[in-house]
């Protein structure tokens, strides 16, 4: 129970039965929001859409802001690993790309606090060297020699084509 109805509750049967009792408001949703109830978590009501669906987008759980210097990092690692796989990589490549792009930023935000001159602690020093390690272990899945494109050409090649 709310802390307002215990205490109006209280109030109500210390008060002699003549007087007058405060009658509780009835509560007022906002707008779009209904009580979740006894319902289990992530419960939705047979008409409500899923957020999943045929024509849903893939998005990443993460979210780095490619304005920044550390999105440009993710941004341009990605493009070239991508580039390294051929062009077109499968969705364990793409996973595998994924993880070493979020192993190479962490890198570089550690490059970046020896740069600034901050206090380098035994456990940045740790962290360094295991995701430094593991950004190795995980690139050679990838190969090292890079893949050669299956063939298709790239969209803009094809129209410079069609136009002269």
């Amino acid at each position: 129970m709310r802390a307002a109805t215990v205490a109006r509750t209280l109030r109500a049967m210390s008060a002699p039965a003549s007087a007058t009792v405060e009658r509780a408001k009835p509560h007022r949703f906002k707008r779009g929001h209904k009580p979740a109830g006894n319902r289990p978590e992530g419960f939705k009501q047979p008409n409500q859409h899923s957020d999943l669906g045929p024509h849903s987008r893939v998005r990443p759980l993460a979210k780095v802001d490619m304005r920044t210097s550390e999105g440009l990092v993710v941004h341009r690692l990605r493009r070239q690993l991508i580039a390294h796989c051929g062009g077109n990589p499968s969705i364990v490549q793409m996973t595998i790309i994924e993880r070493c792009c979020w192993l190479q930023l962490r890198l570089a935000l550690l490059d970046k606090k020896i740069l600034g001159g901050h206090e380098w602690t035994e456990y940045d020093n740790n962290s360094y060297l295991s995701w430094s390690n593991a950004l190795v272990r995980t690139m050679s899945r990838l190969g090292f020699e890079p893949k050669k494109s299956n063939g298709s050409t790239p969209l803009g090649k094809v129209l410079a084509e069609m136009r002269s």
